[in-house]
C-alpha cells in the first residue's frame, strides 16, 4: 500500500512494509508513483551488516533491525523497552493521512497523523495510548523524518539577550547532532527550527528541509546521520524523568512538529511559514496598529502626567497603541 500526500509543491510518500510503514519520500513534488518507480529509493545493504535493510520505518524500532535514535522510548518497571507495533488502520487521503500502529505486548497503541497544506508546511502530530494494565513511563516520542542524500549541512541557531536567532551552519557528521532547550520557554538560545540543506544552498538557491516544534517548552530537535550515510531529522517534546506516567487508558500528544521543504533556498522555507501561519482563520484580518512601546522613554517612571503627554503626542502622528513594558510590573525597579 502506498500513500501519497502531495500539496503546496511538496511529496510525502509512505509505504507500508509487511505490519508496519515507511517514509519512502519527503521533499519535492512527485508525480504519478508506483512500487516500481520506487524500487530507486531502496538503501543498500552494508558488508557486515543486517541482510535486509530495515528502511526508513516511521516508528524506528529496535526490534525491526532499526540502530538509530527510535521514536518511542519508555518502559513498564524495566520492561517493554523493544517496541513491535503492527499496523492497525489507516485513513489516507490526497494531503492527509492517520496511520494507527497497536503493540499489544507492551499494550500501547500510537495514531501519528501527517497534513500537508496548500503551502508545503507538512504537520505532524502524535498520539501514545496505554491500553493495558499498569503504568507506562514515558520518556520521549519524536516524530522523524527521512532527509535527502544531498543534504550535508545542519543549520540552526543560538544566541543571548540582544543577540537572540545567530544562525550557526556545519557540516552534518556522523552520530546525532542534537539541540535541546530546557527552559521550558522560548528563551534567547531557543534555535526555532532546525534546517537541513546542501552545500550550495543559500537563501535564494537550494533545497532546505525544515522541522521545529510548535510549541515554547522544553524541546528536542535532532539530526541523525547512520554509519550507511542515510540522514534523517527528528523533533519533540523533551521530557523530564517520570513526568509522563500514563495509566491504563490515559493518552499523551506530543505537541505538533512542523516540517517544510524548499527548493527555493531559505527564502521558500520562511515564506511557506508565513503563508501558512496568515492562512489561519484566528489570523488578524485589518493592517497591524502603530504600535509605540514607552520603555526607552520612561523606564520604572511610570508618571500618569508623563505618559498622557506622551500618548497625545502619539496620537498627533498616527500612532494607534500604546505598549507599557517591563516598568509596570509592581515589584520590579531595576
Amino acid at each position: 500500500m502506498l500513500v501519497h500526500l502531495k500539496n503546496g509543491g511538496t511529496s510525502l510518500v509512505l509505504r507500508q512494509v509487511d505490519d508496519t510503514f515507511e517514509i519512502v519520500h519527503w521533499g519535492a513534488a512527485l508525480s504519478e508513483i508506483n512500487e516500481k518507480s520506487l524500487a530507486i529509493t531502496g538503501r543498500a545493504v552494508m558488508h557486515g551488516a543486517l541482510d535486509v535493510n530495515p528502511g526508513n520505518l516511521i516508528l524506528r524500532e529496535h526490534s525491526r533491525g532499526w540502530i538509530g535514535h527510535p521514536a518511542l522510548r519508555g518502559h513498564r518497571s524495566g520492561k517493554s523497552v523493544a517496541n513491535w507495533f503492527v499496523c492497525k488502520n489507516v485513513d489516507a487521503k490526497s494531503d492527509q493521512a492517520t496511520i494507527t500502529f497497536e503493540d499489544k505486548t507492551a499494550g500501547l497503541e500510537i495514531s501519528i497523523k501527517y497534513t500537508l497544506d496548500a503551502h508545503g508546511i507538512l504537520k505532524v502530530l502524535s498520539k501514545l495510548t496505554n491500553i493495558a494494565d499498569g503504568d507506562y513511563t514515558l520518556e520521549h516520542l519524536l516524530n522523524w523524518l527521512p532527509l535527502a542524500p544531498q543534504a550535508d549541512e545542519i543549520l540552526d541557531f543560538y544566541g543571548h539577550w540582544t543577540k537572540e536567532r545567530q544562525p550557526q551552519r556545519r557540516e552534518i557528521g556522523f552520530g546525532l547532532t542534537s539541540r535541546e532547550g530546557f527552559e521550558g520557554r522560548s528563551g534567547h538560545d531557543y534555535t526555532i527550527t532546525q534546517v537541513a540543506l546542501t552545500k550550495a544552498t543559500n537563501f535564494s538557491q537550494g533545497e532546505a528541509w525544515s522541522m521545529g516544534v510548535a510549541w515554547s517548552g522544553n524541546n528536542i530537535h535532532h539530526i541523525e546521520k547512520l554509519i550507511d550515510r542515510s540522514k534523517s531529522i527528528g523533533a519533540g517534546e523533551y521530557l523530564l524523568p517520570g513526568e509522563v506516567i500514563l495509566a491504563k487508558g490515559e493518552s499523551y500528544e506530543a505537541p505538533a512538529v512542523i516540517a517544510a521543504y524548499s527548493n527555493s533556498g531559505l527564502d521558500g522555507i520562511t515564506n511557506a511559514h508565513y503563508a501558512h501561519i496568515r492562512a489561519r482563520n484566528i489570523h488578524p484580518k485589518r493592517p497591524r496598529p502603530l504600535t509605540l512601546n514607552m520603555w526607552e522613554a520612561v523606564y520604572f517612571d511610570h508618571n500618569f502626567e508623563k505618559l498622557s503627554a506622551m500618548v497625545e503626542k502619539a496620537a498627533e502622528i498616527g500612532v494607534e497603541r500604546v505598549v507599557l513594558d517591563d516598568g509596570w510590573f509592581g515589584a520590579r525597579r531595576n
